[in-house]
């Protein structure tokens, strides 16, 4: 009988396992998908003949980012072979590694701007949709937290060793000093999740006190909630982080955390870009509604039995409700909070070709 306080040895890693075709899949996918909600937003600015603002423009810089980030992705794949056990090398190990850890210097400066960008694009939103002095003062301050955070974790990354090329290379002559690095991946993830919940709850009370239904106030809070679907990845990627030893299979154990990391990044970007398409999707689903209430309508002239169900034949709109239906808000791109004289809130909009 062993002793109560042995450990037992985990079983020996199967060395022909390769998960980094998994990698490469999700960052391909979450290319396409950022590319495309970001143009989405251009076009439909462009169609709606609506100004540009500042967090549609800095939406490019973080479609750059993330874009990087999931390109570094396949590059750790495909150069230093991310996805494979790090045994698996053999006489190799020491090369490949080095690959890796050089290839990961580049991920973390990228991932530096990729992070806090989309919630700026965010913020800014926040501020064209609300006018309340206060809660303008609580956007800029969550800001300067968001914007602190890059370069404080750029700069971090940039020095972390000295000299900066024993962070890959551990056979330079004179050695050198490197710091935590598994210590660093962790603590600054707690900052990172700080501002995604704050990002996430921020709009939420000066929306329940808009002049709206019940309804209508859990449909725009649910618009806003979406930008902080990068909270999950986050807290995941977090825990990920406390609860095992990221760098005891490097090689093999990066697949999930970058993953993570880039559902953490990509995820925010879409959600930031899609209260703009909103009229989109409503001029779709009114196309697809008169559609549909045509062909009820012809089939019901072929039938009598449907044609006493088809009535005028007009435009069904049930089962879907528009926000802006029978409410303070509007179509808009420039959107201003005002008091009403019943003491709750509306939208208002006094610029023409708007839209949110």
């Amino acid at each position: 009988m062993s002793h109560p306080s042995s450990v037992q040895e985990p079983p020996p890693a199967d060395l022909s396992e390769d998960d980094g075709a998994k990698l490469i899949v999700l960052s391909c996918v979450f290319s396409v998908l950022c590319i495309a909600v970001v143009s989405a937003r251009f076009w439909a600015a462009t169609k709606k003949k609506a100004r540009l603002w500042w967090d549609d423009w800095l939406c490019i810089p973080s479609l750059f980012f993330a874009l990087s980030l999931n390109a570094i992705n396949i590059t750790m794949v495909q150069v230093a072979g991310v996805g494979r056990h790090s045994a698996s090398f053999g006489d190799e190990a020491p090369i490949m590694l080095g690959k890796w850890a050089k290839i990961l210097y580049f991920e973390l400066l990228a991932y530096s701007f990729a992070v806090p960008l989309p919630k700026i694009v965010l913020l800014l939103f926040y501020v064209r949709i609300f006018s309340n002095p206060k809660f303008k003062v609580a956007v800029y301050a969550i800001a300067t937290f968001v914007i602190a955070w890059c370069p404080a974790v750029f700069l971090t990354d940039l020095f972390q060793c000295k000299p900066v090329a024993f962070g890959w290379d551990k056979t330079l002559s004179g050695g050198g000093t490197c710091i935590d690095v598994l210590a660093f991946f962790r603590y600054i993830a707690v900052p990172a999740v700080m501002s995604d919940a704050a990002v996430l709850v921020l709009p939420l009370p000066l929306i329940w006190q808009l002049n709206m239904t019940q309804k209508q106030k859990m449909a725009l809070s649910g618009v806003f909630v979406l930008g902080s679907l990068g909270l999950i990845a986050s807290i995941v990627r977090m825990v990920i982080f406390f609860q095992s030893e990221a760098f005891a299979d490097p090689t093999w154990d990066a697949v999930t955390l970058l993953a993570w990391t880039m559902v953490e990044v990509d995820a925010v970007l879409i959600a930031a870009c899609l209260p703009p398409l909103r009229p989109l999707f409503i001029s779709f689903v009114q196309s697809t509604s008169k559609l549909t209430s045509k062909v009820h309508h012809r089939l019901g002239k072929t039938n009598e039995s449907s044609s006493s169900h088809s009535g005028s034949g007009g435009v069904q709109k049930e089962g879907f409700t528009r926000i802006d239906d029978e409410s303070g808000i509007r179509r808009t791109w420039e959107v201003e909070l005002v008091e009403t004289n019943s003491s709750q809130h509306e939208l208002k909009d006094d610029r023409p070709g708007a839209f949110v």
